[in-house]
């Protein structure tokens, strides 16, 4: 057994949605901080030298000047990382084993083997459907900051 998953279990962490959201979490922080990083560094330092000098505080410097220029990256991110999560299999599979707590990528792996050996094609695909519908609202309502941010951090250097 995986040492993670024998922590996991001796202190009583699995089988628990918020266990697999932290793991989600900070598996995808270096690729979030990645990109933001290149976002951070585009804003001129003027700006927040101004804001401080008008006597703005720092969390005010973040929160008013910083966060509306990097909204497009911070909308991308969080867009490619749902996109990401939305179906993921192994994790939820090593991490809640409960079938009550059963997320989204199981129960599709689920569909698929009763699909494949007992001919129930019907429900793996209007499955499928439900499954991506989500992600598709998201993309669509989203996808002027998405295709944004994604020329922005191609273009930056």
């Amino acid at each position: 057994m995986d040492s993670s998953v024998f922590l996991l279990n001796h202190t009583g962490l699995t089988n628990s949605l918020v266990i697999l959201a932290l793991i989600y979490a900070v598996g995808k922080l270096p690729f979030s901080i990645f990109i933001l990083g290149s976002f951070m560094s585009s804003v001129p330092r003027d700006l927040e030298e101004a804001a401080a000098i008008d006597g703005m505080s720092q969390y005010g410097i973040l929160f008013k000047i910083v966060t509306p220029l990097i909204r497009s990256g911070i909308i991308t991110v969080c867009v490619m990382n749902v996109i990401t999560f939305w179906s993921e299999y192994f994790m939820a599979l090593l991490f809640v084993p409960d079938k009550a707590k059963t997320t989204l990528g199981v129960i599709m792996r689920q569909l698929s083997k009763n699909a494949q050996y007992q001919n129930q094609w019907g429900a793996l695909f209007a499955g499928l459907v439900i499954s991506t519908i989500p992600v598709i609202v998201i993309y669509a309502v989203l996808n002027k900051h998405v295709v944004k941010g994604m020329v922005e951090g191609a273009l930056k250097g």
